[in-house]
C-alpha cells in the first residue's frame, strides 16, 4: 500500500471518529453523573469560541484559531478525565 493511500485511510478514520466524539461529549454534558463544574467549564469554553471577542483575535492567521482549538481540547480532555469510566462507557 502506498504512503498516500495510508494517509488517506488515516484521514478517513479520523473524520469518521469526530462525530462519535461529539456525540459522546454532548451526552456527557447532559448526564447528571458528570460534575456541574466540568460542564460549566466546557460551556464557558464553547461560548468563548463562539463569541467574536478573543484574547488572540481570529483574524491573526493560524495563531487566532490555535487558542480556540487549544481551549476546546483542554476542556474536553478535562471532562473526559474527570468523568467516571462507567459513565463514559455508557455513552460510548
Amino acid at each position: 500500500m502506498s504512503e498516500q493511500r495510508k494517509m488517506k485511510s488515516k484521514m478517513r478514520e479520523l473524520l469518521l471518529f469526530i462525530p462519535n466524539l461529539l456525540r459522546l461529549l454532548f451526552a456527557l454534558l447532559k448526564d447528571s453523573r458528570v460534575s456541574s463544574a466540568d460542564k460549566a467549564i466546557v460551556a464557558g469554553i464553547i461560548m468563548y469560541v463562539i463569541v467574536p471577542i478573543d484574547v488572540i483575535p481570529d483574524f491573526i492567521p493560524f495563531i487566532g484559531q490555535v487558542d480556540d482549538a487549544y481551549l476546546l481540547a483542554i476542556g474536553f480532555l478535562r471532562l473526559l478525565n474527570r468523568a467516571e469510566y462507567k459513565v463514559i462507557m455508557d455513552h460510548w
